[in-house]
């Protein structure tokens, strides 16, 4: 059933399993039939076919498909069921015969591969375990199995080349990872060039006048692929029309089709040097490289996402996997660096290093503001233990700790190994949470003697606690499950967090740098981080980083209680704002505010309160402004209108609005006052007072802004602004 939070479009489940599509209602003993019938199927009709023909034309399907918005995605060729039917060619090895494909033969291809995909999962027995757990692991494995891209392109090239540049650095450039890492993306970019000059060689046949046209495009198709040669030996253009003759040459272009993804290696080595075909060569399989007993394990782990080509009979390489670079690149990395364990050991703490480092310049880029510290260390007074955090940034009165794990998510976790993935959850997920939380009981326990201190420089950290800090939590990983780990709801049903224990919300880098990029504005930037730590209290989704991101950019996270209720909500095909083209401004030190539906007169309040920063409050102010409803900012700005416009008589009793988020509180007052009766002396503690009224009901931890607006005046905004923060319950100076 599909509703809306303020106009963003949602779907919401009731059954836990009801969340996704509902396969047929078969034991998995009848699936485990299905999947044996859908092997043998493949296994006959690729050991019978050329397989170069078979991928390219798969490949292509899948390239056209993924740019194509509207097409129904479960009826679409998937990247993992192109990489499934590669790894079955090269396991079916090189008995090939150049056997024609039909276009119902390629259907019925295409449907076995998803049905052996399906099945391969459908087939396991968890009916032993308790039904949360068969479930959780039940979706890792389909985690496993279908999600790819953790960064969009850009992103992953960015992070992989200043990470591996990195790696050089320490391994005193002998094995030249970034260059090779760069001939990957270089040879990606020559795939496309081909594409695109194969879609030229189609549109002429397509719009030739005349037969001698299209037989000279059969004869220029029939030099790129032996088997597209084959096939104009037969055709004849005496008795077919020219509608005709062009279809029967298209017929001829479709098996040329391996063209596009064959690259070969003199070419290589002209346009990229000698690095690039060595490197490719060290990541491609030859057929009959894999054993054909292995293709039960292919789909949760299949050896072409760390070897995602093949070395053909002629020594050229041919690439349906072009995104392999952005797909798995710390797999494919770590394949070259093969087994030698000192280099896997620096690999890993060249990693973890820059995970912080790539942080903490995400967020002092993102908000120009914020002191930013990385690698601080502190010792408990108490034990003598010495303690590390990765990346504090203060902002105002906001504290935001980050996390870094840069660790991997083990290959048997992967597969749903449930001590495994237990241990992997703990460790990558939980755990920065109670380091996070252990940093904000010593800020509180010892904040006049607090002896911060960045571990590389040793410079001490100034925290000002005398203005208590509002502390929000994040772990931020190079790789996770996504929809599965960015929601803390999953954990607790499966038993490894309960009600009490800490959370910090997980984001990949990656992810941080896309809300990076969309939000390039300091006051959006910073809004988005507070607010993401919240709204896992507010709702229980099913959704990614760019399912949230949406929803930010669509309303702010403008979510009531009556909206959400007690429903799950599951985004479907809802992350098409943050997949929009995004330039980024270059100047982040702007008021500009994304999501949030301000109105004309807040707008320029905010613009006004972030340029001035004439109070160590600035972000609170602006906090309280965002948190509010629309309606209710529209209805404060026409009362203040109306009053400044002479309407309103002698006076007007305070008015306010106010806005529940998770367990905050958040007021906005305004006072209406002729310039004489006003006293600026005064207006502190009366504001105060009105604060206490207003708040004195909220057992939350409340946040008041109290403006006044006199007239006649020359201020466009407010005359005057007061900002509280207060609570019925004790708090610290970490709150």
């Amino acid at each position: 059933m599909a509703e809306s939070i303020a106009g963003f479009p949602y779907y919401y489940a009731m059954p836990l399993e009801d969340m996704f599509p509902r396969r047929a209602e078969l034991s998995p003993a009848e699936w485990h039939d299905r999947y044996e019938q859908a092997k043998s199927s493949l296994v006959q009709f690729v050991g019978c076919r050329d397989p170069y023909v078979l991928l390219a034309k798969t490949a292509l399907r899948q390239l056209i498909e993924a740019r194509q918005k509207n097409t129904d995605t479960f009826k679409k060729i998937e990247l993992h069921q192109l990489e499934l039917l590669q790894a079955i060619a090269v396991a079916v090895g090189t008995n090939n015969r150049s056997v024609p494909a039909t276009p119902r033969a390629f259907q019925r291809l295409w449907a076995d591969i998803a049905l052996l995909s399906e099945a391969s999962l459908a087939r396991q027995d968890f009916s032993h375990e308790a039904p949360e757990q068969a479930f959780f692991r039940k979706r890792v494995q389909s985690q496993t199995a279908y999600y790819r891209f953790h960064y969009d392109q850009d992103a992953c090239v960015e992070l992989m080349s200043e990470f591996l540049a990195s790696l050089d650095a320490e391994t005193n450039v002998q094995h030249d990872f970034l260059k090779k890492y760069q001939a990957l993306v270089a040879l990606t970019s020559i795939i496309e060039q081909r594409l695109n000059e194969f879609r030229v060689r189609i549109r002429d046949l397509m719009s030739a006048l005349t037969k001698e046209e299209v037989l000279q495009s059969a004869d220029a198709f029939a030099t790129m692929y032996p088997a597209a040669r084959m096939a104009r030996q037969h055709c004849a253009a005496k008795e077919l029309s020219l509608d005709d003759l062009k279809w029967s040459v298209f017929q001829i272009a479709e098996l040329a089709y391996p063209w596009i993804f064959t690259v070969p290696r003199t070419y290589l080595t002209e346009k990229l040097g000698p690095i690039a075909p060595q490197t490719i060569e060290k990541l491609s399989f030859q057929l009959s490289d894999v054993d054909e007993a292995s293709i039960d394990h292919f789909v949760l782990s299949n050896p072409i996402w760390k070897k995602p080509y093949l070395v053909m009979p002629s020594g050229d390489f041919f690439c349906a996997l072009p995104q392999g670079p952005y797909s798995f690149p710390f797999l494919i990395v770590e394949e070259l660096i093969a087994r030698d364990q000192k280099l896997l050991k620096k690999y890993a703490e060249v990693k973890a290093n820059y995970l912080e480092k790539k942080i903490a310049e995400v967020i002092g880029k993102s908000a120009p503001s914020a002191s930013v510290f990385f690698g601080v260390v502190w010792d408990d007074p108490e034990t003598g233990v010495r303690y590390e955090n990765d990346v504090l940034a203060v902002v105002g009165n906001f504290l935001f700790m980050f996390e870094a794990k840069s660790g991997k998510i083990n290959p048997g976790a992967r597969r749903g190994a449930e001590k495994s993935l237990k241990n992997d959850l703990q460790a990558l997920f939980i755990d920065p949470a109670n380091q996070a939380q252990r940093l904000q009981h010593h800020l509180n326990a010892n904040h006049s003697t607090l002896n911060l201190r960045e571990k590389a420089s040793g410079r001490k950290i100034d925290l000002d606690l005398t203005r208590p800090k509002l502390v929000y939590r994040f772990s931020i990983c190079f790789e996770h499950f996504a929809r599965l780990t960015s929601t803390r709801h999953n954990f607790l049903e499966i038993g490894l967090i309960d009600e009490d224990t800490p959370w910090a919300p997980v984001l990949s880098i990656g992810e941080l740098m896309m809300v990076s990029k969309h939000l390039d504005s300091e006051v959006s930037f910073v809004h988005y981080l507070t607010r993401r730590f919240a709204i896992e209290k507010q709702i229980d989704f099913e959704g990614d980083e760019q399912d949230l991101l949406s929803l930010f950019l669509a309303n702010g996270f403008c979510v009531t209680d009556e909206a959400a209720g007690d429903r799950r909500i599951t985004f479907v095909d809802a992350d098409d704002l943050a997949r929009e083209t995004k330039v980024q401004a270059e100047n982040r030190q702007t008021a500009t505010v994304y999501g949030v539906q301000l109105p004309p007169l807040w707008k320029a309040t905010v613009s006004e309160i972030y340029r001035t920063k004439a109070t160590p409050n600035t972000f609170d102010f602006i906090s309280t402004i965002l948190n509010q409803s629309p309606p209710g900012l529209f209805g404060l700005q026409k009362s203040i209108k109306r009053w400044r416009s002479g309407g309103g008589g002698a006076g007007k009793p305070v008015q306010y609005i106010k806005f529940k988020v998770a367990d905050r509180t958040f007021i906005l007052m305004i006072v209406l006052r002729r310039l004489r009766e006003f006293d600026p002396q005064a207006w502190h503690q009366e504001a105060k007072m009105l604060a206490m009224e207003a708040g004195n009901e909220e057992p939350a931890l409340t946040d008041c802004v109290v403006f006044a607006y006199l007239k006649p005046s020359n201020n466009f905004t407010h005359d005057a602004a007061s900002f509280f923060r207060f609570s019925t319950r004790g708090v610290g100076r970490a709150i």
